[in-house]
C-alpha cells in the first residue's frame, strides 16, 4: 500500500514536472532557434503588436536602454515612445541587442493554467487511489 501511494505521488510530480517545462521550452526558447537576430526581432515586435498598453523594454547593441510602447512598425525598423515624456525613438532591428515585453504571452499563461490542472488531478487520482475501498 505505501509502495502504491509513493509511486503516484512521483508520477504526478513528474507530470507536473514535465507540463511546466513544456511550457517554458515553448514560451522562452523562441528566438533560440532562429539564427538571424534581426529576423527574430522582427518577428518578436510584429507579434507584440503596436498599442501603449504593450510596454516593451528594448536593450540597443551600443548599450542604450530604452522603454516604453511600440507605436509604429516599419519593414527595417520600429518606433518606441516613451510614455512619459512622449518622446519617440526609432530602432532599427539589426541594432537591439535584447527585446522584453511586460507579461507572459497568452500562449504561457494557457499552458502554465492547463500544468496546474493536470498537477490538480494527478493529486486528486492519487489521493482517491491510495484511500478507495474497492482498488
Amino acid at each position: 500500500m505505501f509502495k502504491k501511494t509513493i509511486a503516484l505521488a512521483l508520477t504526478a510530480v513528474v507530470t507536473c514536472l514535465s507540463s511546466i517545462a513544456q511550457a517554458r521550452s515553448e514560451t522562452g526558447g523562441q528566438a533560440q532557434g532562429q539564427p538571424d537576430k534581426a529576423a527574430s526581432v522582427k518577428a518578436q515586435v510584429r507579434k507584440i503588436g503596436i498599442g501603449e498598453s504593450f510596454v516593451v523594454r528594448v536593450k540597443l547593441k551600443d548599450g542604450t536602454d530604452l522603454r516604453g510602447y511600440l507605436s509604429q512598425i516599419e519593414n527595417d525598423s520600429f518606433t518606441i515612445t516613451d510614455k512619459a515624456t512622449n518622446k519617440a525613438t526609432s530602432v532599427s532591428y539589426g541594432d537591439v541587442r535584447s527585446l522584453k515585453g511586460k507579461g507572459l504571452p497568452t500562449a504561457a499563461k494557457v499552458l502554465i493554467a492547463v500544468g496546474i490542472g493536470v498537477c490538480i488531478t494527478a493529486g486528486v487520482l492519487a489521493y482517491l487511489v491510495t484511500h478507495a475501498k474497492y482498488f
